[in-house]
């Protein structure tokens, strides 16, 4: 919309607000979403699991962590690649397939399966889960066991985001 006779600066000043209110209300709804799936998964948890979770995240559960995958990001940003599931640009509908985009297993289903194997295989258990080449995305990263379950925590609640 366009109002003619109001000064150029009170559409500017308008504009930012809403801009502004846009930016806070995305900003708010990521950290409280991935608060809520964290949440959400540990009431699903038995207590051997919680117990379990918090050995390896010493002392924290899955709500405190849930949005960890995006502080590393802050540090290393093309991390955030992790997050996302790119497909074609081709139009699609209910039911029609489209095709991802995933060069070196660097997509957030991808790095699921990452993360979700590299937590069984320190646990003990044996999978096969597609390998992703940190330092495609971040050079000197380096996961601890605990930073595995983090980020699987994270990209789950990611997951879960409608974008």
């Amino acid at each position: 919309f366009w109002v003619s006779d109001a000064p150029m600066w009170h559409l500017w000043h308008m504009w930012a607000w809403v801009l502004a209110f846009c930016l806070a209300w995305c900003t708010a709804f990521d950290l409280e979403a991935h608060d809520a799936i964290g949440q959400t998964a540990a009431s699903a948890m038995d207590q051997e699991a919680i117990r379990q979770i918090k050995r390896m995240m010493g002392g924290q559960d899955a709500s405190d962590v849930a949005g960890w995958g995006h502080q590393v990001d802050d540090t290393y940003p093309d991390m955030a690649r992790l997050h996302f599931q790119v497909h074609d640009d081709a139009p699609g509908f209910c039911g029609e397939t489209r095709t991802a985009k995933c060069e070196d297993n660097i997509c957030l289903l991808q790095s699921i399966k990452h993360f979700y194997g590299k937590v069984l295989s320190d646990e003990g258990r044996r999978m096969d889960f597609p390998e992703i080449d940190y330092s495609k995305v971040a050079k000197g990263i380096k996961f601890s066991d605990a930073d595995f379950l983090k980020m699987l925590i994270n990209l789950v609640g990611d997951l879960h985001q409608p974008l």
